[in-house]
């Protein structure tokens, strides 16, 4: 089993970069093959929009960069997670235009009925386990509900059987990370 992990933490974000390892570990641990990318190291570009990853270049992004490794490991991973700050509820900056730049390639130009909504269908025609890490200063509980909910409609567009997500404050000791990331991937059936 394969697991993306896109890490979209700022520099200095340590108990981020901190939950991305022991991600790792945990992933590991459970004989399982995890891709840790740190997103603020890579070559990103914005999306443009242009669509030629839907009728160009169908699942290739034409911007040269290095969204295009991401799409490959996207597109054979059994379980996508996400670890970003949160922004007004939503995701950094970072992830997020990592994000726009590996789905829309994944997804097929098409739409059908997905739990009674119409969505676009996955490229290898299966859909993805979601993990989201979230990072804030302090409980914010509105923040944290808005970041679970945009965590559960990108699941309903990857076609993924569940979503799970935690939220971790900057005052968390290493041993509290552990436990979090622990709970996060029990919940998710991870074994």
């Amino acid at each position: 089993m394969k697991a993306l992990i896109f890490n979209g933490a700022f520099e200095g974000q340590t108990n981020l970069d901190q939950a991305g390892d022991l991600l790792v570990e945990e992933f590991k641990r459970l004989k399982w093959e995890p891709v840790l990318v740190r997103l603020r190291d890579m070559n990103i570009r914005e999306c443009v929009g242009c669509f030629n990853c839907w009728v160009k270049t169908p699942g290739l992004c034409s911007t040269a960069d290095d969204a295009k490794e991401l799409n490959r490991h996207l597109s054979q991973s059994d379980l996508f997670a996400l670890i970003t700050p949160i922004r007004f509820g939503g995701y950094g900056s970072i992830l997020k235009k990592a994000m726009e730049r590996t789905v829309l390639p994944n997804l097929l130009p098409f739409m059908e009925f997905h739990h009674g909504e119409t969505h676009h269908p996955t490229r290898n025609g299966k859909g993805i386990k979601l993990l989201g890490i979230g990072g804030l200063r302090a409980a914010d509980p509105l923040s944290e509900q808005i970041f679970e909910e945009i965590l559960r409609r990108n699941t309903l567009n990857l076609h993924g059987p569940i979503h799970r997500s935690t939220v971790l404050y900057e005052d968390l000791t290493v041993q509290q990370l552990k436990a979090r990331i622990r709970d996060l991937v029990v919940r998710a059936g991870v074994n």
